[in-house]
């Protein structure tokens, strides 16, 4: 479907539920995950980063990051788990490449993603230029191992009411301990018993206003230090 915005989104096929907001995929993606992470700013500045992303989904988010650490010649290291990875043809027909903020990245990845047989086995890891990408195709919650010194995880899962194991407990405090201290998780979702919850593991948990057009708040949990 198209959004708002001229950006490209999917549709769940089980729940119906869209992958971004219909007001603006590129917007929400850009405002929620690369602004309030601060991964935006550093990557402008040059300085080394490393993001975890909580559902790859159309590539949106990465395709936008890796493209910020092109235009600010900025060393990125970006891992993202996706159990659901939609087939090559189903991402090609989304024409993010089309898009000029995520043009520089889309020229060099695309191929490598879309075209890869590494991905029947469950992982892709490639690099170009100061670019790396590791595209786990697994349920994150079923690794034992998560990459360390992050400055950012950009979680992005469907909602806690479908797919709760995604907003446990048990995974934040995952999360937590892998961020550098004032890294940041950014969310869309603002719910009271998800504040709570990031709270209690340890962030300093904070609303911030959500993208032109779109949900009213989003959430930013920082890891202090």
């Amino acid at each position: 479907m198209v959004t708002d915005d001229g950006s490209r989104t999917l549709l769940d096929s089980d729940s119906s539920l869209a992958w971004h907001s219909e007001s603006g995929a590129l917007a929400e993606s850009r405002h929620v995950y690369l602004d309030n992470s601060g991964v935006n700013q550093r990557l402008q500045q040059g300085k080394v980063t490393r993001v975890l992303e909580i559902g790859f989904g159309t590539g949106l988010c990465f395709w936008l990051t890796a493209s910020a650490a092109c235009r600010g010649k900025a060393q990125l290291d970006y891992t993202s788990f996706e159990h659901r990875l939609m087939p090559a043809t189903v991402l090609a027909q989304l024409n993010h490449g089309e898009i000029g903020e995520c043009q520089p990245a889309y020229d060099r990845f695309s191929t490598l993603i879309l075209d890869s047989p590494d991905l029947a086995t469950g992982e892709l890891s490639c690099r170009v230029d100061s670019v790396s990408l590791n595209l786990v195709t697994r349920d994150v919650t079923d690794t034992t191992k998560l990459p360390g010194a992050l400055d950012a995880v950009f979680h992005d899962p469907f909602s806690p009411e479908a797919t709760p194991e995604m907003w446990s407990q048990e995974l934040f405090v995952r999360l937590f301990g892998q961020l550098k201290p004032q890294g940041r998780l950014v969310t869309y979702c603002v719910k009271s018993s998800i504040q709570r919850l990031l709270g209690h593991v340890g962030f300093e948990v904070s609303k911030k206003k959500g993208p032109p057009g779109g949900k009213r708040e989003v959430l930013v949990a920082t890891r202090p230090g």
